[in-house]
């Protein structure tokens, strides 16, 4: 797991990468979902916190793909 996170980390810090802004933003949700899932009383209120880091995590990839597929377009559209 750290290697994933250490991998994560070297693809934001990487010039060009699609790791940016909102990817760090959705890892944060994920990371303080996670501690409150941990500290969470109720089952429901413990459930809702991993659906929220789970979704946290899936944002991650999903918003460097959505912002690669935007810059792409942006670019194609400039040339025209």
């Amino acid at each position: 797991m750290v290697d994933d996170i250490d991998r994560l980390l070297a693809k934001t810090a990487t010039k060009g990468s699609w790791h940016g802004g909102g990817s760090a933003a959705a890892l944060c949700v994920a990371l303080a979902a996670a501690l409150l899932e941990k500290l969470a009383q109720p089952p429901r209120l413990i459930a809702e916190c991993g659906a929220i880091r789970r979704r946290g995590v899936s944002l991650v990839e999903r918003d460097a793909e959505t912002f690669a597929r935007v810059i792409y377009a942006l670019h194609r559209r400039n040339r025209q």
